[in-house]
C-alpha cells in the first residue's frame, strides 16, 4: 500500500502517520516507513492549492484482508480511500497524486 500524509500539529510525521492513516482506515497495526516527502502544487475548481506530502508504504496483516477497489472512509476527515492494483497506476490506467508518488514506490522495490 502506497499511503501519504499531512503533519497534524504537535505530532512528528512518523507518530501521525502512524496512528493517523491506520487508524483512519480502521486498522491500527502494521508498519510503515516513509519513501519520501513531496511537494503537491495544483489547481482545485479553477483555485490553487499547496500541500506537503509525506509518503509511506505501509505493510499490515488487516489491510491485505481489505478487496482492491474497496473504498474506505478516512474518519477523521471523510476524504475517500481505494485499494487498486499497482500495476494500473504503471500503465496509467488510474492517477496517483501527488506526482512522483509512484517513482518512490518504484526505487523502494527496486531497493528490496
Amino acid at each position: 500500500m502506497i499511503a501519504s500524509s499531512l503533519r497534524r500539529k504537535g505530532k512528528s510525521v512518523a507518530a501521525n502517520q502512524s496512528g493517523g492513516l491506520l487508524s483512519a482506515a480502521c486498522h491500527t497495526s502494521g508498519t510503515s516507513e516513509l519513501l519520501g516527502v513531496i511537494e503537491n502544487i495544483f489547481e482545485y475548481e479553477d483555485t490553487p492549492g499547496h500541500e506537503i506530502v509525506h509518503v509511506f508504504i505501509v505493510e499490515s496483516a488487516a489491510l491485505l484482508d481489505v478487496p482492491l477497489e474497496a473504498e474506505l472512509r478516512v474518519l477523521d476527515e471523510g476524504s475517500v480511500v481505494r485499494w487498486v492494483p499497482v500495476e494500473d497506476l504503471r500503465q496509467g490506467q488510474r492517477p496517483l497524486f501527488p506526482s512522483g508518488a509512484l517513482q518512490l514506490f518504484t526505487r523502494h522495490e527496486a531497493a528490496r
